[in-house]
This record gives structure tokens, C-alpha cells and sequence, in this order.
């Protein structure tokens, strides 16, 4: 009995956000982490994908991928022009298990990426961040059994989905993640975010920020990138979710990853806000350079 009122709770939770909830609020991993503290071992007790053997994060190995050359494809990856300029507004919010970059377009056209792995064209929905408690395990993905200090993960929809988790459901969605490792020189960019990531300690904690070319938070690449198919990385888990992963890192200073690690959490034990790697289940990896 007690199995069965942890899945109707997670599956109400589901439904909730699915269905009710607008199109800017951000992952459920927050709801969960309130629901069972524990953190992710629990999911697979609240939510059947999380079950399931086509689970991100992986550990993406060089020596054990498919390598495609970018020349030999008829259309590479390709980040739209809206990209590289200054969306008309950026909202942050803190989820309370995260920080959360919403780019708002109103009447203007969304940055769009299709080409490479894609079968279309997806537009930008939103930037989230993932960190952990010291600099060798901040991201969710590794590669080549290597952990970085910081993950970024910019989520594309297929256009006409009212927010991610609908989005997911068809198989619509992209994520796009940048690896983050730490340096002695601050990245300005980064800087634009660290001011609010400490205004509150409340979920749903939401304000504008300064706006600014995504571009410059994460930069556009037609190569140099791994590709596979895997889910959304907090509940549902929902799979069939492409993901792409650039392989050079970006920088993030040592005095800039300290203040990510400050941000009021939903709970203050909460010490990094990342899923531990799945198998791969025989999932074909492919590398595009």
C-alpha cells in the first residue's frame, strides 16, 4: 500500500505540471526532492521511465563511439541567426533545485537549431544548470569517465508544444549540454547569472536579468559533439529525448562555480542537484568531428 500512495503522489505530481502549470515553469526534480529527500534513487519507486534502459546521463567513451565526419553530411548542425543576438527578454529562476534560464521572444522568432542528428527543426525553450560539490563532479554527463565542475543544458522543443514535458511525451525534444571545467580567469558571460542566483531562497524564485546573445553562454559548433538517444535527466524521465554533448569544455572560474554552489537550495543539505550516470544498454554513441 505504501508502494502504491509514493506512485500516485509522483504521478498527480506529473499531471499537475503536465497539464495545468505554464510553459515557463521549470523540472519537477524539485517537486520529487520534496516528496522523497533522498533524492534520485527514489525516482524509479514514483516514476516507470526512470525505469526504463534508455536513461541519461551516460558516460560518453571516445574509443567506443561511432565516428562521423561532419563534411560527409548534406546538412551539418546549424544554429539559427536569432541565436547570436540578445533575446528580447531572459528570466531566472531558482526551481529550488536549480537555476533555470528562460529566454522570452513575444512576437519575435526563437533561435532554432536543426541539421546533424536533428530530423527538423526545434526551437530554443530553456537553459539549465547542474553542479555538484567539488569540481570533479558537477556535471551529469562524463566523458571518457571524466567529470567537469559545471553542466549547462540548453532544452530545444519541436514548435507547437506548450512546455517540455508535453514536448517530451511526442519525442520532440533536444538537449543540447556544456561541459564547464574550471579556471583561474572568471568567464564575463557567467557573471550576467551570478548576481541573482543568491536573492532568494524560495521555489519559484523568478526575476529578469540582463539580456544577452546565448550564444555567448553557449556557443554555437557544427562538430566536435556526441549524439544519442536517452531521456530527460529529473521525473519523468521521460525517454526518447536526443542529446547532444559538445566535448571541449568552456570555462568557469574557481570563484564563480563557489557562488553556484550558494544558491539557496530547497533544502540546505542539497549539495549538488545531478543524476547519476545509467547504462548505456548497448545505446549506439556517435561522434561527429
Amino acid at each position: 500500500m505504501q508502494s502504491t500512495n509514493k506512485e500516485t503522489n509522483g504521478l498527480s505530481c506529473f499531471l499537475f505540471i503536465n497539464v495545468i502549470l505554464p510553459s515557463w515553469f521549470p523540472p519537477m526534480g524539485f517537486v520529487l526532492f520534496k516528496l522523497q529527500k533522498e533524492g534520485p534513487h527514489t525516482w524509479r519507486q514514483n516514476f516507470p521511465n526512470a525505469c526504463g534502459e534508455n536513461q541519461s546521463p551516460v558516460n560518453l567513451q571516445s574509443d567506443c563511439a561511432i565516428v562521423v565526419h561532419v563534411e560527409t553530411l548534406c546538412h551539418p548542425l546549424e544554429f539559427s541567426e536569432e541565436y547570436r543576438h540578445p533575446p528580447p527578454e531572459i528570466f531566472l529562476m531558482n526551481d529550488g533545485h536549480t537555476i533555470i534560464l528562460y529566454p522570452e521572444y513575444g512576437n519575435c522568432s526563437p533561435p532554432t537549431i536543426s541539421g546533424g542528428p536533428l530530423d527538423g527543426v526545434y526551437e530554443l525553450y530553456s537553459l539549465n544548470l547542474r553542479w555538484g560539490s567539488n569540481d570533479e563532479e558537477g556535471t551529469e554527463h562524463m566523458i571518457d569517465n571524466k567529470r567537469y565542475a559545471m553542466e549547462m543544458q540548453v532544452t530545444f522543443v519541436r514548435p507547437g508544444h506548450r512546455n517540455v514535458y508535453i514536448a517530451a511525451d511526442a519525442g520532440d525534444v533536444i538537449m543540447i549540454a556544456y561541459m564547464y571545467q574550471t579556471t583561474p580567469v572568471d568567464n564575463p558571460y557567467l557573471d550576467v547569472i551570478l548576481p541573482h542566483t543568491g536573492k532568494s531562497s524560495k521555489p519559484f524564485y523568478k526575476c529578469q536579468m540582463e539580456s544577452l546573445p546565448l550564444s555567448l553562454l553557449a556557443p554555437c559548433f557544427s562538430k566536435g559533439y556526441f549524439s544519442y538517444v536517452g531521456s530527460l535527466t529529473y521525473p519523468p524521465c521521460t525517454e526518447d529525448v536526443r542529446w547532444i554533448v559538445q566535448s571541449e569544455p568552456l570555462s568557469i572560474s574557481c570563484r564563480q562555480i563557489k557562488r553556484f554552489r550558494k544558491t539557496p537550495m530547497l533544502y540546505c543539505d542539497l549539495k549538488h542537484n545531478t543524476r547519476p550516470v545509467q547504462e548505456l544498454h548497448g545505446r549506439e554513441v556517435i561522434y561527429y568531428e
